[in-house]
């Protein structure tokens, strides 16, 4: 589970590098998911998210095989380091890309997300707002750690979540909500519910 994960305490970019593998098996497995994170309560981030298309590998620059990318800040003596890391499918690296400028734009303990999570030992939903990374609306599933010295999170994007439920069959209802419940994701929107089998998400934030 990401809520007790070793990832929860690893206090390195390095030691974080070798639990990626989780990260990848829930962005692999859903693709409405556009990034899962973790914010920790002395300010260090890390995050991985897919790079599905040519226009997000033009966006940063990314070498042709990359897959996924890693966005970190971490704690180096007593300052924050930024950088970006892409990954082949494999999670090989491929190239790290200094990001001087990333800890002085991004505060994860400022975020909705981190602030809304550490009042609670429940998952959170927040509404839909536009992600930090790219302008797009969405959502953030977050929960925070047993150990309460970080936040677990996931984004959803609320158009690649549509894409992937259109072949639903809708059921009339009224109203809007983003609800999970045993597994299933459910979107209420317009008077319609789609859904879609979540396991591994609801596993993950158990």
């Amino acid at each position: 589970m990401l809520a007790n994960s070793a990832i929860t305490e690893a206090n390195t970019l390095g030691a974080r590098l070798k639990r990626v593998g989780l990260f990848k098996e829930m962005l692999s497995n859903y693709s409405a998911i556009a990034a899962v994170y973790v914010g920790y309560s002395n300010g260090d981030f890390f995050l991985l998210r897919p790079i599905r298309s040519e226009g997000d590998r033009n966006k940063y620059s990314a070498p042709a095989e990359t897959s996924f990318m890693i966005q970190s800040i971490e704690h180096v003596g007593s300052a924050l380091q930024g950088s970006y890391i892409f990954l082949d499918s494999g999670l090989r690296e491929l190239k790290v890309d200094p990001q001087a400028e990333y800890p002085k734009k991004y505060f994860p303990r400022q975020r909705p997300w981190f602030q809304e999570a550490v009042k609670t030992s429940n998952v959170i939903t927040t509404p839909p707002y536009l992600f930090f990374a790219n302008h797009r609306a969405g959502v953030t599933i977050a929960k925070q750690a047993e150990n309460r010295q970080a936040v677990v999170t996931i984004d959803i994007e609320l158009d690649a979540l549509g894409k992937n439920l259109a072949e639903q069959k809708p059921t009339p209802m009224q109203g809007w909500q983003l609800l999970m419940i045993r597994g299933l994701l459910l979107l209420q929107v317009d008077r319609h519910l789609w859904w879609m089998n979540l396991d591994l998400m609801e596993t993950r934030f158990s």
